[in-house]
């Protein structure tokens, strides 16, 4: 090969490189956002609805886009539907972007919420806390990529069940629920999906859904936290009104709502999330008093007959825990 034809050769390699680099940015959609350093957030939005869902348009949070191209609900809770009426909300947060809410663990210290850097947390009367990574670096990478993941509007409901029995404890028995012949739903106005170990909610969530675009699995502490941070990022009174949120303290009235039937309970678009029933996530519990009792298995949020500080707290209890106050959540994460 002669120099000359080298030195064209190369030229065009290089032309080609910087065509192609300009073609990758522009298919961005850039998100300006308000009352921020950063003018221009580059987001994939067109890329962020799975195959088999579709857009739910909502007075407050609507996929119309608007002048600069954005969704003009981005940031108060899109929701998507699949074909059976399941519904999520999209959580936008980022790993490394100061603009948005950071995706991570958090801990809760006057009246708001601060990263933590480190993987092992310890809490105030020093229970030692870890989350599995195998199932969160597969979900903070698709973060890394898409910028947010889906959360279930509503807790995780059954359609058409039975009741059989309603055990409190049988540690025999891991992987177990006391309903039957139901259907596995995340829609509005249905039975809490209760009496459920935490492996067989695992099992259920990880089951969901998983194709070519994304898939399913139980909430973890770091899209609990996130979500929390996110909507007290929209919402300036959620620390200090946190009670008027969530269904607590209703043992001497209506007790267990069904799912999602009061507005009061909803934050961007989010039913439940801080009260009515605690929710399993991946975290566990590791110092060694919790591992000799086996309190190992953590639950998320309050439940209808305690108080509102339970939805920051990270609590131990038995991974064979089936109670009538304790359910699940089902996360998406895109891939």
């Amino acid at each position: 090969m002669s120099k000359k034809l080298f030195i064209i050769l190369f030229l065009l390699f290089i032309i080609f490189v910087i065509i192609s680099y300009f073609i990758y940015e522009n298919s961005k959609i850039n998100i300006p956002v308000d009352g921020t350093s950063q003018s221009n957030i580059p987001y994939l939005f067109n890329n962020i609805v799975p195959n088999g869902f579709s857009k739910v348009e909502l007075p407050d949070a609507s996929w119309e886009l608007d002048e600069y191209g954005r969704p003009k609900g981005w940031n108060n809770g899109l929701v998507v539907e699949d074909s059976n009426g399941n519904q999520f909300v999209w959580v936008p947060c980022s790993i490394n972007s100061s603009d948005l809410t950071t995706y991570g663990r958090y801990t809760y210290s006057t009246d708001d919420f601060y990263l933590s850097n480190d993987e092992l947390l310890v809490s105030d009367i020093g229970d030692l806390f870890v989350d599995n990574d195998t199932v969160n670096l597969v979900i903070k990478q698709s973060v890394e990529k898409y910028g947010g993941f889906y959360i279930g509007r509503y807790e995780t409901g059954i359609e058409n069940g039975n009741l059989l029995n309603k055990k409190t404890r049988d540690n025999t028995e891991l992987n177990w629920t006391g309903w039957s012949n139901g259907n596995l739903a995340i829609k509005q106005n249905l039975q809490v999906w209760n009496y459920i170990t935490l492996d067989k909610a695992i099992e259920l969530s990880n089951s969901f859904i998983d194709n070519e675009t994304v898939a399913s699995s139980i909430l973890t502490s770091y899209c609990y936290d996130t979500t929390l941070k996110w909507i007290s990022s929209t919402n300036n009174s959620f620390w200090t009104n946190m009670y008027e949120y969530g269904n607590f303290n209703n043992r001497d009235k209506d007790g267990l709502a069904n799912t999602g039937t009061s507005s009061n309970t909803k934050l961007n678009n989010i039913y439940d999330l801080v009260g009515n029933v605690c929710e399993w996530s991946t975290e566990k519990c590791i110092d060694d008093v919790a591992i000799q009792t086996n309190l190992t298995a953590v639950i998320k949020g309050g439940h209808w007959h305690t108080h509102s500080s339970a939805i920051y707290s990270r609590v131990p209890t038995f991974p064979y825990y089936a109670k009538d106050t304790i359910g699940f959540r089902i996360i998406l994460y895109l891939k």
